[in-house]
């Protein structure tokens, strides 16, 4: 089916443009609010009837719903003063998001060998100095166990600062990488869809003409 594309104004006076390929039973199908670089799109597959516009419509609602701009009151003095607080709400979500990533990766990094690792040495220093001096070296076992607490608390601070920075690379990478495979994905069917048609735009020669040829 050919490409079916469609403007639409919002309730905030943006102007949308909506886009809809059919393809082999699944959809392509994009949104891009006017001036904004920024498009909306994703592939659905195994698609039953044609999409309707307000069905599309609906499902680019919550993207166009965090992307719209913030509206704007006029306070006491008559400085505008905004009231729409989700562009905050979308970077504490970022936030919020790289923070729980940082702390994953953080949990991932420390392993049981990793924490064996960091308490062996003083732990093993204390086993060694009451076998060489006796068991009345073991009055300052607490000094030596708080000294390993802190040491492990420190280390692990110090790798989720470290991860903090790492994570939004990360995350970059991963979409990059999301996107890259969605693009295959559109490649390969517009391919396919390509084919289907010059398959069907050829005349069909019956078995009579085969046999004459």
């Amino acid at each position: 089916m050919p490409d079916k594309e469609w403007i639409k104004t919002l309730e905030d006076g943006r102007i949308v443009k909506f886009t809809n390929q059919e393809l082999q039973g699944d959809a392509f199908i994009t949104a891009q609010v006017a001036a904004s670089k920024v498009v909306y799109s994703t592939i659905l597959t195994k698609v039953k009837n044609p999409l309707s516009c307000e069905e599309i419509e609906d499902h680019f609602e919550d993207e166009l719903r965090r992307s719209s701009t913030p509206q704007l009151a006029h306070g006491p003095t008559g400085a505008p003063t905004q009231t729409d607080p989700l562009p905050n709400a979308q970077t504490r979500s970022y936030f919020r998001l790289v923070a729980s990533r940082a702390f994953a990766e953080t949990q991932a990094f420390w392993n049981v060998h990793r924490i064996f690792v960091s308490l062996a040495v003083p732990i093993s220093g204390l086993v060694l100095r009451v076998i060489i001096r006796g068991r009345s070296q073991l009055s300052g076992w607490q000094e030596v166990m708080l000294f390993c607490l802190v040491g492990f608390v420190v280390s692990w601070l110090g790798s989720y600062s470290i991860n903090l920075i790492r994570v939004p690379g990360i995350l970059y990478r991963e979409q990059a990488r999301t996107a890259a495979e969605q693009t295959a994905a559109l490649i390969k069917l517009r391919e396919e869809n390509s084919t289907q048609n010059l398959a069907l735009s050829q005349p069909k020669i019956s078995r009579q003409e085969e046999r004459r040829r």
